[in-house]
């Protein structure tokens, strides 16, 4: 409650990209070599919109996840980027904060007023939470998967090859 509106929300950004970070890593092969390649600086993977984009593109969120998490990055990048004096009670960041997806419909059946969350601060901080939470929570509950070729699939692999291979064969003329 001490730290500043501009502190809060880097810091829950951040709190919220290494949740991510650390879902993601989860759901790849156990091969650190692969996996670090494509984390870090300058890397596939290395910034909060691309883990973003990357987790709704192998459906692992739904839509509205996708654009919460967008409007926290987008929030994150206000705070980070303006040299003036902003809060949440600034216009743009509060019509922000009332577009997550996961507090309208929390709002919209929550029956006692009181427990309704309200105000852009605590919207932001909220969602922000909930989100970290909800990926550390399913980081824990998942392991490193191990590729296995099923059956069908070399089966499929294997009657490719052929099929490929009289495809480049050069096309001989008719007589």
């Amino acid at each position: 409650k001490d730290e500043s509106d501009r502190g809060m929300s880097l810091i829950l950004a951040a709190w919220l990209d290494d949740a991510l970070d650390q879902y993601l890593r989860t759901r790849m092969v156990n091969d650190v070599k692969v996996v670090e390649s494509l984390f870090g600086p300058d890397r596939p993977l290395g910034t909060f919109s691309a883990k973003i984009n990357a987790t709704y593109g192998f459906a692992y969120i739904s839509m509205d996840v996708f654009r919460d998490l967008n409007t926290i990055r987008e929030i994150r990048n206000l705070f980070a980027h303006d040299r003036g004096t902003i809060s949440f009670a600034t216009q743009s960041i509060a019509d922000k904060c009332k577009t997550f997806h996961v507090l309208r419909k929390h709002n919209a059946t929550e029956k006692y007023p009181e427990l309704r969350v309200t105000g852009g601060r605590d919207e932001f901080l909220v969602t922000s939470l909930m989100y970290t939470a909800y990926f550390i929570i399913r980081s824990e509950e998942w392991q490193h998967q191990e590729f296995r070729a099923t059956e069908e699939e070399k089966m499929l692999i294997h009657n490719v090859i052929p099929r490929l291979m009289k495809s480049l064969q050069p096309d001989k003329e008719k007589p």
